[in-house]
């Protein structure tokens, strides 16, 4: 016959506003997830089999964090780096993490390819340089191959620079400004200076240059 223990409290794991931490006899047992813990109705004062409370959660684990992940992109698209990030902060173990996200790449319901793309036509539409793009996408963990790909994509329906100029320029520019603006959103700074002048023209320089005499 087993010894049966107890579990002497369960509290919030630092950081974490989903993650939870399991105490068994005084001793941390095991982090998990709120919604793992609400599944097995465990409470502080439960008497449990530590054996049969590791499986109890393992496959608590598993479903609470398929339909967390589920409900995270019924909101947008996430890379597989970004979304196991968001399960780990919830407080799902490696093991889980890792198993959880293989079976949406494997069912097609996170794609970092196609991800990739959508990020990369959204914020070219919007007046962002590749530059942005990349820091945008490596912030989410695409790889490399990826996210060329997925700019050489976009390219092809995105506006020009010329146009993004033309969209950002306001009253009183001058082509430094409107370069600028353009570099903040991630173009080059060459190809800044030669879209601002083609919008502005020659005289918003020796208009600026003659404000500063």
């Amino acid at each position: 016959m087993r010894l049966l223990a107890r579990v002497t409290d369960i509290d919030p794991l630092p950081g974490s506003k989903r993650g939870r931490r399991i105490w068994v006899d005084g001793a941390l047992f095991r982090t998990t997830s709120r919604a793992a813990i609400r599944m097995l109705a465990l409470d502080i004062g439960s008497e449990v089999d530590p054996e049969r409370l590791t499986e109890d959660c393992l496959e608590a684990e598993r479903r609470a964090a398929w339909e967390r992940a589920i409900a995270l992109l019924s909101y947008h698209d996430f890379s597989t780096s970004a979304l196991a990030s968001r399960l780990s902060d919830d407080g799902y173990p490696p093991q889980v993490v890792q198993e959880t996200v293989a079976r949406l790449v494997e069912t097609g319901l996170v794609d970092d390819a196609r991800y990739a793309e959508s990020v990369a036509r959204t914020r070219m539409r919007a007046g962002f340089g590749h530059r942005a793009v990349r820091r945008y996408l490596a912030r989410a963990g695409v790889a490399d191959d990826l996210v060329e790909e997925a700019l050489r994509s976009a390219d092809e329906d995105s506006p020009d620079i010329e146009r993004i100029a033309e969209r950002l320029a306001r009253p009183r520019d001058d082509v430094d400004r409107l370069a600028a603006r353009l570099v903040r959103r991630g173009f080059d700074v060459g190809d800044s200076y030669c879209a601002a002048r083609a919008v502005l023209g020659d005289s918003a320089d020796t208009a600026a240059d003659a404000g500063d005499g």
